[in-house]
């Protein structure tokens, strides 16, 4: 069993970077999105170990985290391996790593899972030179499985918008609950929106903010909170969950401490994290501790207000009033 991860980069994938256009005539950096590749077939390989062989019986489960990064910061990827109704792991296990720039999909690495079934690499930030929304795939040497996510690189200083999901896009934060449930049911229950919080994150889309979803939801709900996401019509963008239970409980020392942790690396890599939503005084403080401004933190719910944030009151309805003539952020890029 290896006790670290052992990751192969591709010769020449340091410094020269898979490509895409940059620029338009002005010099202006061009996002690109680059989601409709799939990788090459390749005759499968070898499982490392015969108890993988036989986890990998029942059918894949795995689970990519969407990824963010600008070209200062490193390239952060991360995957939970894993099969069955069990979630059993796969464990020790060689992965491949792929990145489609719209030239398509391209090897930059190769990672072994943890004894959690989890592959997580830190790239060159010259690994890719392309901007936009760029497909990642994970894919299992031993059994040609693959675990597909989105990368989305953009310049330092682009301007991000952050909302939680349970009790501020939806209408409580009950809704987790249900959802661990269904889960474990037919996945049939679709949690309700609150008024006008599809039409907010839409407004702060066209004021020009990279959105981002963050949830203290487990990461075994990545698809059944994008199905939702999706549902309702909330425009596709960077999901994160939490990866392990003691980043799910409702303390500031839990929940709180997670999303201020991954917030302050997203600063720490050059994004500017202007604008946040929640509901929950863990949301609150997560904010805080990561420096979004307290006028800019907006609070939904009986917790509105508390702290200096901004209270919105039970729904987005009023606040969207506010963002009509609100003015478009100058980001560093243009798609």
């Amino acid at each position: 069993m290896r006790t670290a991860l052992s990751l192969l980069l591709l010769a020449g994938c340091s410094g020269s970077g898979l490509t895409a256009n940059l620029a338009g005539a002005d010099d202006t950096i061009v996002a690109r999105t680059c989601l409709g590749g799939w990788l090459p077939e390749v005759a499968t390989g070898d499982f490392e170990h015969f108890s993988s062989s036989l986890v990998a019986l029942d059918f894949a489960r795995h689970v990519a985290d969407d990824a963010l990064a600008t070209d200062a910061g490193p390239i952060r990827l991360d995957a939970k391996l894993a099969y069955g109704a069990l979630n059993l792991d796969l464990e020790d296990e060689a992965v491949e790593i792929w990145i489609d720039s719209c030239s398509g999909p391209e090897h930059v690495a190769t990672a072994w899972t943890d004894d959690s079934g989890r592959v997580a690499v830190e790239l060159p930030a010259d690994t890719v030179d392309a901007y936009g929304e760029l497909g990642v795939f994970f894919r299992v040497v031993g059994d040609g499985t693959v675990a597909r996510s989105t990368l989305r690189r953009f310049p330092v200083g682009t301007h991000l918008a952050v909302f939680d999901i349970d009790g501020t896009l939806t209408t409580s934060d009950s809704e987790l609950f249900y959802d661990l449930f269904s889960e474990l049911g037919d996945g049939s229950y679709v949690p309700e929106a609150r008024a006008g919080a599809l039409e907010t994150v839409e407004a702060r889309m066209a004021q020009g903010y990279e959105v981002v979803y963050l949830t203290g939801r487990p990461y075994w709900l990545d698809g059944i909170s994008r199905g939702w996401l999706d549902q309702l019509g909330f425009p596709a963008s960077t999901l994160h969950l939490a990866h392990r239970t003691s980043e799910i409980l409702p303390f500031d020392s839990s929940v709180g401490d997670y999303k201020a942790a991954w917030l302050d690396r997203l600063a720490a890599d050059g994004f500017s994290v202007d604008v946040a939503y929640g509901n929950a005084t863990t949301d609150i403080y997560g904010y805080r501790m990561a420096g979004v401004p307290l006028e800019t933190t907006h609070i939904v719910g009986v917790h509105g207000g508390e702290g200096g944030t901004v209270a919105l009151g039970d729904d987005y309805v009023r606040h969207l009033g506010t963002l009509v003539d609100a003015p478009t952020v100058e980001q560093p890029f243009g798609w």
